[in-house]
């Protein structure tokens, strides 16, 4: 091999043990939170979980105080369903109106 196709394959080489040793750095051993959760705080977070799921279950059937409350505006159609667009679709839904300043 010449002189340069043998630093070249060493640049490769150096370039390859770099690249492997920048990988180990950024995903080497994890710094998450080690802490135990305890009962009390798991309790906390189901509660206040559970909390959001029942406004939202009384959002979706149509109550009217949750909605005030929350200072949102429900579409309600005669078959009692919300119109919520697909993500799918281009263009909203006739039935929803616009959304000003929305891009």
């Amino acid at each position: 091999m010449t002189t340069r196709t043998t630093f070249l394959f060493d640049l490769c080489i150096a370039s390859l043990v770099g690249l492997l040793a920048a990988i180990a750095v950024v995903v080497g051993p994890a710094n998450a939170n080690k802490d135990p959760v305890t009962p009390e705080q798991l309790k906390a977070y189901e509660d206040a979980f559970m909390e959001q799921v029942k406004k939202g279950d009384l959002l979706f059937h149509g109550d009217a105080a949750t909605a005030k409350q929350m200072n949102v505006d429900t579409l309600q159609h005669g078959n009692g369903l919300r119109d919520v667009p697909s993500h799918c679709l281009r263009h909203p839904s006739a039935r929803v109106p616009e959304v000003s300043g929305a891009a």
